[in-house]
């Protein structure tokens, strides 16, 4: 419906679609930092509001490389679990959805083109400049791979908050 909406005012589209855009990180940000934060208890699984907000400020605090190191450590934490698989999941994706949120927040911009387009510039530090098109369907296509990122992460947090301690994959109980 948000995607209908967007492609029904023109020039207003794209600004909407990244505004949908920020939005979904956002939620992303929150869901992997309280992953984060049931996967430090001992045992894992359910964390108090106060666990959550100090996970929030100590980890909205760093660069998203340390999120990647220590969702790293964390899969090794928990090698051989039956969430070993979703964790690697969200290492495996995290790098690329960490760029396009990048891009997307910290672009430029420019003039429409006739196909309803923008042009957009980025020039990330100790990198090149880029210049592109930029369309409606490219963002959306991101927003797509973030709530499939989201889904991950969510899933394993309900798991955590239903299953309670992780289990080894060939545990018998």
């Amino acid at each position: 419906m948000q995607k209908e909406f967007a492609s029904l005012f023109g020039m207003l589209s794209i600004p909407f679609s990244i505004g949908q855009f920020v939005i979904e990180w956002n939620q992303t940000e929150r869901n992997l930092i309280r992953l984060m934060a049931m996967l430090e208890e001992k045992p894992p699984g359910r964390i108090s509001d106060e666990a959550y907000f100090a996970a929030r400020d100590k980890w909205l605090d760093v660069h998203y490389t340390e999120w990647m190191k220590h969702l790293d450590k964390l899969c090794a934490e928990f090698k051989d679990t039956d969430i070993e698989s979703d964790l690697k999941s969200i290492v495996g994706h995290l790098p690329t959805a960490i760029k396009v949120r990048h891009n997307v927040v910290h672009g430029y911009y420019g003039g429409t083109f006739e196909d309803g387009s923008r042009e957009f510039k980025r020039k990330p530090r100790k990198a090149e400049h880029t210049s592109d098109k930029i369309t409606v369907q490219m963002i959306w296509d991101w927003i797509d791979q973030i709530r499939a990122l989201n889904s991950v992460a969510g899933k394993l947090e309900i798991r955590l908050k239903i299953d309670g301690p992780i289990r080894p994959i060939n545990s018998q109980l």
